[in-house]
């Protein structure tokens, strides 16, 4: 498992991990988005929350 500064705090499940990769991979200007807002949790948690 790769581990990306930004990512290293982030408390994420496995689901919004994955989801997570994807938009590093998909759509890496937006992932630097978040990233330089400091959005990235705020992200991962939407995410989980999507999942139930």
């Amino acid at each position: 498992m790769r581990t990306i500064f930004a990512e290293k705090n982030l408390r994420t499940t496995p689901g919004s991990d994955c989801a997570l990769n994807t938009l590093a991979i998909d759509e890496p200007l937006e992932y630097a988005r978040l990233y330089l807002d400091g959005n990235l949790q705020m992200w991962v948690d939407a995410e989980d929350s999507l999942t139930l």
